[in-house]
């Protein structure tokens, strides 16, 4: 395969994902407004995150191996602890109404 062909099909997927994106974005924004979120509300969580982001890669790059360990091992246990919650509640008969 030529260069100008490889080059002609890369161009051409990144058109398809170009579009692909689009076409959700638009279906996001149409669902969004059927159930009436704001779009706006999304932009604004998306900077804040944005904001943060590099500050938080910056703090667990520099954290010691075997903190970063030990607060996954953390966040396993809290992800097991929220899974369960819904059996414990029903084991020990407690209503939440």
């Amino acid at each position: 395969m030529s260069l100008s062909c490889r080059i002609g099909y890369r161009f051409l997927s990144l058109c398809s994902v170009q579009a692909n994106i689009e076409v959700r974005a638009r279906r996001t924004t149409q669902s969004s407004r059927t159930r009436g979120t704001c779009p706006r509300e999304a932009g604004i969580v998306t900077g804040i995150g944005a904001t943060v982001n590099p500050y938080i890669e910056y703090y667990a790059d520099n954290l010691p191996e075997r903190r970063l360990g030990a607060f996954g091992i953390g966040l396993i246990f809290c992800g097991f602890a929220l899974q369960s919650l819904q059996y414990w509640l029903t084991l020990f008969d407690v209503h939440l109404t």
